[in-house]
């Protein structure tokens, strides 16, 4: 063992084996040991760089995490804050509500309102996302007491804690599976990954709800539909709600024939080749049944009055619109009294009558 007073000079006749003086003179509580620390995970890592920088690097990787830990449980305090707001305002609807309504059946909706539109303003936050964090937090301290320690501690971050909730979501206050799921998700909670721990905790959920899980597969199967949304820049998403067992299914397919199809020459990505594959599939090109679509380009006849639309210089013809009297729709240009045209074809003298557009030949005679 290392003597603490090794290399501090002392007075003459001192004794070093004397234990209460050495007590009495140096607490071991005032010895630095983080120094020596960093030391040992320097050796015991087998980094290469300089032990200065080592040093440095943890010191900001335990500011990093102790940063963290302060915000989460900074906003732990935020959720319980508002919801104690709220609660008072429920409680005391008086004190948002004039007095002849304070009987009003809606009197407590309504100081609830004004209570979340004043902290609206003064966190600068929408009024339904003060809210649901005020839900929130009810639901963290009411059913899931031990999830809400692990927040308020600065274990866990405010999006897990999300997930939590909506893992209890559908619970009664009270149900005994309440208290199997905060003890299964306080054990996993702030020790994965927010993706891995919604996962986990949708496993852990079905679990308690083993029973109904075939009922709500069942109803959410018949749902099943085909979404197209239209985009920006002639761009469209086309989605698939199905079973997750024939999504897999069809994944792995497409992937397996894209990764087929992608050699070393080809200039598409994988994505890019998925997805002409799907549109193959889908329209089904070099089949019997193709999809085909046309475009058909359609300009409204009162865009065009007035103007000059030329044909191409072999026909020898210039199309000329002239806009119908008053607001008269060309739709119904008879009865509105407008004139019929005439249009004579080149090398030709016969005419041609109609309610269509004035044609004239290229030298401009009738």
């Amino acid at each position: 063992m290392l003597d603490p007073l090794a290399g501090i000079e002392l007075p003459i006749g001192f004794d070093r084996s004397d234990a209460a003086v050495r007590d009495r003179v140096l607490d071991p509580s005032d010895v630095d040991v983080s120094p020596f620390e960093s030391d040992a995970w320097f050796e015991f890592s087998g980094a290469s760089g300089p032990v200065d920088a080592f040093a440095e690097l943890r010191a900001a990787l335990d500011a990093a995490e102790q940063a963290q830990c302060a915000v989460n449980r900074a906003m732990a305090a935020h959720l319980d804050a508002v919801a104690r707001a709220l609660a008072v305002a429920a409680r005391n609807p008086a004190v948002y509500v004039r007095p002849h309504a304070v009987t009003a059946p809606d009197a407590v909706e309504l100081a609830v309102r004004a209570a979340a539109a004043e902290l609206s303003m003064r966190l600068q936050v929408p009024a339904g996302t003060i809210r649901n964090r005020a839900h929130e937090a009810t639901v963290l301290q009411q059913r899931l007491p031990r999830v809400w320690a692990r927040f308020a501690d600065g274990v866990a971050g405010y999006v897990d804690a999300r997930v939590a909730v909506d893992a209890a979501t559908g619970f009664e206050a009270g149900d005994p599976r309440l208290t199997e799921l905060d003890g299964a998700l306080s054990a996993l909670i702030g020790t994965v990954t927010t993706t891995r721990f919604r996962q986990q905790a949708r496993t852990i959920r079905a679990g308690l709800e083993r029973e109904q899980l075939e009922a709500r597969h069942t109803r959410a199967y018949a749902a099943r539909r085909v979404v197209v949304e239209h985009v920006d820049d002639g761009m469209t998403w086309v989605s698939l709600y199905t079973s997750r067992v024939d999504a897999a299914r069809l994944y792995a397919r497409l992937d397996a024939t894209a990764r087929i199809q992608a050699g070393p020459d080809e200039p598409r990505t994988l994505d890019q080749v998925r997805a002409d594959t799907a549109v193959r599939w889908l329209t089904g090109d070099g089949g019997p049944t193709a999809a085909r679509a046309e475009v058909i380009v359609t300009v409204p006849m009162l865009s065009l009055a007035g103007s000059i639309l030329r044909l191409p210089p072999s026909t020898g013809w210039v199309l000329s619109i002239s806009r119908p009297p008053g607001n008269c729709s060309p739709t119904h240009r008879r009865s509105c009294g407008s004139r019929s045209t005439r249009s004579r074809p080149p090398h030709s003298r016969s005419t041609a009558h109609g309610t269509g557009p004035r044609m004239r030949n290229g030298s401009g005679s009738p």
